[in-house]
C-alpha cells in the first residue's frame, strides 16, 4: 500500500506568530492540581472555543483504547474543571476537547494522580549491543547496566554482530521475551545493531524518498505478520530505500500488530561529520547518560519550541506545546530560537523546519550538532528526509552526539504522546503508546502506526531526577550489617527505601515497608559467606504540572561479604539426680530459648534446672533462635524417683504421709545441715522452703495447699534427696 502526505516546505522566519497560532489551535495546554480526593484540571485561554468544551477520563490499565462517554460538558468560557470523583493512588488519564475557529479542534491529554506510589520493579531491560562496541566499551556498558538495575530494571544483555540479519536478532530477542512474557519489556539497541527496513512510504511527502524506511518496530512486534513478497519500488533517489520482493526488506508500511516491547536505539554509525569515532561518541553518550541519571547534570525544567512550518495547519509545534505543558507547565514553555540551546539549558525542546538528511531549516544541522553543544535532554525534531534516520550524517542521530541530548524523535507525522512523562513515565513508555496509537486514544495527524515511527535514545530515561544518597557504607557487627549514608537531596524528602539483591530472581527487592527517615539501617539477618548487594534510594513526593507521585532516585550501591556465622544449630546435654534434671545448652549462635520439658512445664533460660515430680520417660525439646534463624533439638529423659530411698537412708523422719491433719513434720538427725529443703507441687512450683537456720526439726502447715502429689526435695553435700508426699483434703 502506498501512503501520500503533504510535502514539507520551509517558511523562513525562526519564530512565527502564525506557527504559534496553528500550534495553539491544535493544542489544549493542560495542567492539574490535586487535593486529597480531588483533581482540578486547568488549561490555556489562547483559543476562544466556538462550541462547548468536553472532558473525558479513563483509568490507565495498559489496555485502554478509546474514551467512552464524556465526563463533563463545559461552556466555552471554562478554563478549569474540578473532578471530585477520584481516589488517591489511582492513575487517571484525561482528554479535553476544545472546538476552535476555522473548523480546527484542539486536544489536550494528561496523566494524573494523587500521591501515586513509586514502582518497586520497572520491568525487564533487554540490552542488545553491537559486539565490537561491547568489546571496546565494556566498563561503560557495565556502568550503564548498574545504573539500570539501580533504577529498578532487571537487565538481560544480548551481543549481536552488525553483519547478522534482522531476522536472527529478532529471534534472539523473542527467545528472551518468551522466558517471561507477562513482564514489561523494554528493548535498548546500542550500536549498529542491524537496521530493519520496511514499507513503501514517504511520510515527509517527497516522492523521491519513497520506499523502505528504517523500521525498528520490527524488533518490538513479536506476533505481527511481516512479509517480503509484494512491494516492488525503486523510485527513490537512493538505493537504500529500494524495496523489491525477496531483498530482506519488509513490505509493511504500517506495523501489522501492536508492539509488545518498548524500544529505543543509540547508533553513531556512519557519522563522519563528527571528528570522534562511533565508539568515542557512544562512550560520551553513556557518560552523560550516567551523569543525568545521577543528578550530576542538572537541567532546568522548562521547554523551548521553534516551529518554522507556519503555513502548515497541522501545527507541528503542538508536539511541544501540549506535551510540555503537562511536563514542565505552561509558564515554563516558550517559543524561542532553537539555537538558544547553545547557551541556555532546557530539559525539553522541539524544532521543525524544511529539511534534508543533515538538517532542518532555521533549526540546526549535523555540522552544528558536531561542533556545538546543544543543552537539552529530550529534543524532538521534524522536517523532510531526516526522519529516515539511517542515512550518512543523519541529523536526527547526530543530535544524540551533541551537548546533553539523550533522546530524540521525528515528531510531527505522527504527533507524539509524551504527556505520561509528566507523571514519571519513561520516554520508552511514551514511544510505545505513540507507535501503537490507532487514533482512538490520541489524534495522531498523518502517519500513525507507520513503521518509520522510532525513538532514538535510551528508552528507560525519565525526566524527574532525584539525587541518590552519598557516601554509602556497609559494616558488619554482631547484630548484622549496618548500612549508613549521607543525604544527596535536601528538598521535599520523604525518606529512604532500601533494597537487597535477590540472587534467585536477579533483581533488587525492597526490604523497607515504608521510607525510613534515618541515615542508617540495620539488616539483622544477613547470609554469611555470600556477597550481599544493597541499594539505598532517596524518596521524594514530586508535585508536577500533572499531579503528585512518589519518585525514587537511582540507588546508591554497596557490597559486603558477611563473615560472622549466624545460622542457629541447636543442641543440649542433661544430667539427672533422681527427679532433678540439669539441662545444659550447647547451641551455636542462639540467644533466645524455649524449653519444653515434656511434663507440661517449660523455661526460657539457656540452661535450666528442672525437677520432675514423677518417675517416667519424658521428651525434652529445645527451640533456639536469634531472630534470624531457628533450630530445634529433642531428647528422651528417663526419670526414676524412689519413694523411700534417700530420707530414710539418712535416718530422717517425714510424717504423717499422707497428710490429712494439715501439718507435715520433718525431723533430721543431728549433724544433718542441708543446703536447701523445699516442698514442690506437681507443676514444680516451690510451695515451702526451709529457713536458713533450724535445729533439724520442721513443721509445714499444709491447710492452704491443694490436695495432690508433692515432692520434698533436699540438697545435701552435692546430693539430692527426694520423698513423695501425698496431701489429702
Amino acid at each position: 500500500m502506498k501512503y501520500f502526505y503533504p510535502v514539507l516546505l520551509l517558511l523562513l522566519g525562526s519564530v512565527s506568530l502564525l506557527a504559534q497560532s496553528n500550534d495553539q489551535l491544535r493544542s489544549v495546554q493542560l495542567e492539574a492540581t490535586v487535593g486529597s480526593n480531588e483533581i482540578t484540571l486547568s488549561w490555556d485561554d489562547a483559543v476562544t472555543p466556538v462550541n462547548n468544551i468536553t472532558v473525558f477520563r479513563r483509568e490507565v490499565t495498559g489496555e485502554e483504547n478509546g474514551w467512552g462517554t464524556a465526563l463533563a460538558t463545559l461552556d466555552t468560557f471554562a478554563l478549569e474543571y474540578l473532578d471530585a470523583t477520584v481516589l488517591p493512588n489511582v492513575l487517571y488519564e484525561y482528554r479535553v476537547v476544545r472546538p476552535g475557529p476555522e473548523n480546527i479542534t484542539g486536544y489536550g491529554y494528561l496523566f494524573t494522580g494523587i500521591e501515586l506510589p513509586s514502582p518497586v520493579q520497572r520491568g525487564v531491560l533487554l540490552l542488545v549491543v553491537e559486539d565490537s562496541l561491547f568489546a571496546e566499551l565494556t566498563p561503560e556498558i557495565e556502568r550503564y547496566r548498574q545504573d539500570a538495575r539501580a533504577d529498578g530494571w532487571r537487565v538481560k544483555t544480548l551481543l549481536v554482530s552488525a553483519d547478522t540479519t534482522d531476522v536472527a536478532v529478532k529471534a534472539a530477542i523473542a527467545e528472551l521475551y518468551d522466558q517471561e512474557p507477562e513482564q514489561r519489556h523494554t528493548l535498548f539497541l546500542l550500536g549498529h545493531v542491524p537496521v530493519p527496513y520496511s514499507g513503501n512510504l514517504y511520510p515527509d511527502g517527497h516522492t523521491n524518498h519513497e520506499g523502505a524506511w528504517p523500521a525498528d518496530g520490527f524488533y518490538a512486534d513479536l506476533d505481527g505478520n511481516w512479509t517480503d513478497q509484494t512491494v516492488n519500488n525503486t523510485v527513490a533517489n537512493g538505493t537504500r530505500n529500494d524495496n523489491v520482493p525477496g531483498d530482506g526488506k519488509w513490505d509493511q508500511s504500517s506495523i501489522p500488530s501492536s508492539l509488545e516491547l518498548e524500544i529505543g536505539r543509540v547508533d553513531f554509525h556512519n557519522l563522519p561529520q563528527f571528528s570522534e569515532t562511533a565508539t568515542e561518541l557512544t562512550r560520551a553518550y553513556l557518560d552523560k547518560n550516567h551523569a543525568f541519571r545521577r543528578g550530576i547534570i542538572e537541567i532546568p525544567h522548562r521547554g523551548l519550541i521553534e516551529n518554522n512550518f507556519a503555513s502548515f495547519a497541522e501545527g507541528f509545534g503542538q508536539n511541544g506545546l501540549k506535551n510540555f505543558a503537562t511536563m514542565v507547565g505552561r509558564d515554563s514553555t516558550r517559543y524561542l530560537d532553537y539555537n538558544t540551546l547553545k547557551t541556555e539549558s532546557y530539559l525539553l525542546s522541539y524544532g521543525c523546519g524544511g529539511g534534508n538528511f543533515q538538517g532542518a531549516g532555521g533549526i540546526a544541522n549535523t555540522t552544528a550538532m558536531a561542533n556545538d553543544s546543544f543543552q537539552s535532554v529530550f529534543t524532538f525534531l521534524f522536517g523532510s528526509y531526516f526522519g529516515d534516520w539511517d542515512a550518512q550524517n543523519n541529523f536526527l542521530r547526530a543530535s544524540l552526539g551533541s551537548g546533553t541530548v539523550l533522546a530524540t524523535a521525528w515528531a510531527g507525522r505522527p504527533n507524539w504522546a509524551l504527556h505520561p512523562m509528566g507523571l514519571g513515565a519513561t520516554i520508552g513508555f511514551c514511544a510505545k503508546r505513540t507507535q501503537n496509537n490507532e487514533g482512538f486514544s490520541y489524534i495522531p495527524g498523518f502517519g500513525n502506526r507507520g513503521v518509520h515511527v522510532a525513538l532514538l535514545g535510551d528508552p528507560t530515561l525519565r525526566m524527574h531526577i532525584v539525587k541518590p544518597p552519598q557516601q554509602l557504607t556497609a559494616t558488619e557487627n554482631e547484630d548484622g550489617i549496618l548500612i549508613e549514608w549521607t543525604a544527596g537531596e535536601a528538598d521535599n524528602i520523604e525518606g529512604y527505601h532500601l533494597y537487597k539483591f535477590n540472587q534467585g530472581s536477579g533483581e533488587y527487592t525492597r526490604i523497607t515497608q515504608t521510607p525510613t527517615p534515618e541515615l542508617s539501617y540495620l539488616d539483622a539477618c544477613p547470609t554469611t559467606g555470600e556477597d550481599l548487594q544493597y541499594l539505598v534510594k532517596t524518596i521524594r513526593l514530586e508535585s508536577s504540572p500533572s499531579g503528585t507521585f512518589y519518585n525514587e532516585s537511582h540507588g546508591a550501591e554497596v557490597e559486603i561479604l558477611p563473615m560472622i556465622e549466624r545460622e542457629v544449630t541447636t543442641a543440649f546435654t542433661f544430667t539427672t539426680n533422681a527427679g532433678e534434671v540439669q539441662f545444659t545448652d550447647q547451641s551455636e549462635n542462639a540467644n533466645v530459648y524455649n524449653w519444653d520439658f515434656g511434663d507440661g512445664n517449660g523455661s526460657n533460660e539457656a540452661s535450666p534446672l528442672h525437677t520432675y515430680t514423677s518417675s517416667g520417660t519424658y521428651l525434652a525439646r529445645l527451640i533456639a533462635n536469634n531472630f534470624c534463624t531457628v533450630d530445634s533439638s529433642e531428647q528422651t529423659v528417663q526419670v526414676i524417683i524412689s519413694d523411700l530411698a534417700g530420707f530414710d537412708e539418712l535416718g530422717a523422719r517425714v510424717f504423717p504421709n499422707p497428710v490429712i491433719s494439715g501439718q507435715l513434720y520433718i525431723s533430721l538427725p543431728p549433724g544433718i545441715e542441708p543446703e536447701s529443703l523445699e516442698l514442690l507441687d506437681a507443676t514444680g512450683q516451690v510451695r515451702w522452703r526451709a529457713a536458713a537456720e533450724s535445729n533439724g526439726n520442721y513443721r509445714i502447715a499444709t491447710e492452704d495447699f491443694p490436695g495432690g502429689m508433692y515432692v520434698l526435695k533436699m540438697h545435701l553435700k552435692g546430693q539430692s534427696y527426694v520423698r513423695k508426699i501425698m496431701i489429702i483434703k
